[in-house]
């Protein structure tokens, strides 16, 4: 009995570290409770979702803002992930363990979120000295991702930047303006590193 709980455990793991595996390998069984899963976030939290996607129940998905959160077809979210605010993403879009995505962040098609990176799609006031920051207003501008961008582990891309299609953004990359289509950046600030069609 109890080699049966972890291996259940196990097969549940898998699928929240790497949820691109649970389509074709989940049993009948797991499926039907992942699209019950995703109807509750549907009523719950008005949340759209693509055919084929995965949401992992151990990520903190939150909507109930102005605009939904929606993912495209076979997309997914990993467990531990966060996303909270009107984020929409493409089809075949990954958010990995530990990402944050908050406020307005906007992906294309194919956009890959690589673990511990935190895209902000909005920024505290902080003009005034005879308040606290947490009391300013908010202001949001907003994360935009083109198709094929692949963010890479511990990125942080800050609000009002729009990064280009085909563009990668290296691991550890702080992302403070906006980046070109089909370049390759890195370092902090980040900084083009090279053109992708260079060899």
């Amino acid at each position: 009995m109890t080699n049966d709980r972890f291996a259940a455990r196990a097969r549940r793991q898998r699928f929240d570290a790497c949820p691109w595996l649970f389509w074709p390998e989940s049993t009948p069984a797991e499926q039907a409770e992942q699209l019950a899963y995703q109807d509750f976030l549907a009523e719950s939290q008005g949340v759209v979702l693509g055919e084929h996607c995965y949401v992992s129940e151990l990520a903190a998905v939150v909507g109930g803002f102005d605009e939904p959160i929606e993912l495209g077809d076979r997309s997914y979210i990993a467990g531990q992930a966060q996303v909270t605010g009107p984020v929409r993403l493409g089809q075949d879009c990954s958010v990995n363990s530990f990402v944050s995505l908050r406020g307005r962040v906007v992906g294309g098609d194919g956009v890959r979120v690589g673990a511990f990176s935190a895209l902000i799609g909005f920024n505290h006031g902080f003009e005034r000295l005879d308040q606290p920051v947490f009391r300013q207003p908010h202001t949001s501008l907003g994360v935009e991702l083109g198709d094929d961008v692949w963010v890479g582990a511990h990125v942080t891309v800050l609000d009002g930047v729009r990064v280009g299609h085909h563009t990668i953004l290296a691991a550890g990359a702080v992302v403070t303006r906006d980046v070109p289509d089909a370049v390759i950046v890195g370092g902090n600030p980040a900084r083009a590193l090279r053109s992708r069609s260079e060899r």
